[in-house]
């Protein structure tokens, strides 16, 4: 399959840079991006007892102001046979948990080669083929921000999210163009890491000889869109599939059995939309666990993984409103645990607004409610062992893009 994969890349990539001539366009540079800024509240079951979390013991913050920002660098050319190349560079201030988080890192850097008839092929630190078209519900503004960016949870992760979860892991991706109202698009990636050294999750820093993390990662997804009588749709399926690392693999106990050799995740998805409603839902299953859908394998074992995710909005300009529930389920048994948990069963319902002030220019605000039972943790505002978690949220904010 990777042969093929690689062969039928080259191929089309060769197929693209060979079709009549045109008038050619030197490269030129465009910026995007976006700035954001929150304040969100939160009562979170957590508050109720001290928390310990070195060098200190404390009660997690119940509320907070967010910036986030990303500038994009958009490059874009065309051949003398009308074919379109380019790159695409996003600059963010980093995330990376414990630190200042003032930092400017790098999320996505691509180049690209497309043609209206024969599709585009991507070659960087980009989004998964799976993540890119997978058909997902509409989802409320600031969905999920509160818990990940506010209560800092450790162990307190969501499990509703899309497949690989935008992973921007070094990879090759080709996706088609609309036939009849279908495309389809497939990604490879060597192993689960990005950027210029792909040491390859290792302690010596030996470029991937070791092969821990996950390797050989594939997907693919096909989806349709389509109008009749008015009423838009879009459904599509998408999978992930990938090798476990040695060291995932590897049991150190009776107790502790490590990981099945391979991390799989499988989604559907449908959407309908009418004078300003759409209604849609997902679902998700595989073996995998934590936040990310399809990045870590599940203990031999244990029961599949999955989750199921609906929402509705409606959009009467300059205002949408959009609702969401979804539940989601992991086992207890973890590759590298000492002894068995609780499984985790997570429950989410929220809802929001958003109104546009001005072209590029949105204020939104949004509510929502987690409650989880029995996911393992001991950091500032993760769940006690086995325990239970209950978070609401109030968030506000605006939203400039550019």
């Amino acid at each position: 399959m990777r042969k093929l994969l690689l062969g039928t890349t080259a191929v089309v990539g060769a197929a693209l840079l060979s079709t009549g001539a045109s008038a050619q366009e030197a490269p030129t540079v465009r910026i995007g991006g976006y700035m954001d800024f929150s304040y969100t509240f939160l009562s979170d079951t957590a508050d109720r007892g001290t928390q310990t979390f070195s060098p200190t013991a404390r009660r997690p913050r119940t509320s907070d102001f967010r910036s986030d920002m990303e500038v994009h660098v958009l490059v874009s050319g065309k051949t003398a046979g009308g074919i379109t190349y380019g790159a695409r560079i996003e600059f963010q201030n980093d995330n990376i948990p414990g630190s200042g988080q003032t930092a400017v890192d790098t999320d996505e850097t691509w180049l690209f080669v497309s043609s209206p008839t024969l599709g585009t092929v991507r070659f960087g630190d980009t989004d998964a083929a799976a993540f890119v078209m997978q058909v997902r519900p509409p989802r409320y503004p600031a969905f999920y921000r509160p818990s990940w960016y506010v209560a800092r949870p450790g162990g307190f992760n969501y499990v509703n999210s899309g497949l690989t979860d935008g992973s921007d892991i070094t990879k090759i991706t080709y996706m088609s163009p609309q036939f009849a109202g279908f495309d389809f698009g497939v990604s490879y990636a060597v192993n689960g890491n990005e950027g210029p050294r792909n040491n390859n999750g290792t302690t010596t820093g030996l470029i991937d000889r070791d092969r821990q993390g996950r390797q050989n990662e594939i997907t693919a997804a096909i989806r349709y869109r389509g109008n009749f009588s008015g009423v838009g749709v879009a459904a599509g399926f998408a999978m992930t599939h990938a090798e476990s690392g040695a060291n995932q693999r590897a049991a150190a106990s009776l107790v502790n059995a490590g990981a099945r050799n391979t991390i799989t995740s499988y989604g559907a998805g449908l959407t309908a939309s009418f004078q300003g409603f759409t209604f849609g839902g997902e679902y998700v299953f595989g073996n995998y666990r934590g936040a990310s859908v399809g990045t870590a394998p599940t203990a031999r074992g244990a029961d599949m993984s999955w989750h199921y995710l609906l929402g509705a909005s409606y959009t009467f300009s300059p205002v949408t409103i959009t609702a969401n529930f979804g539940q989601g389920f992991q086992d207890g048994r973890r590759p590298t645990a000492a002894a068995t948990v609780r499984d985790m069963r997570h429950t989410h319902v929220g809802v929001g607004a958003s109104y546009t002030i001005a072209p590029g220019l949105l204020g939104y605000i949004s509510y929502e409610y987690q409650r989880f039972r029995g996911w393992p943790g001991s950091s500032v505002g993760s769940v006690a062992a086995g325990g239970n978690r209950t978070m609401q949220a109030l968030t506000v904010g605006t939203t400039l893009s550019f």
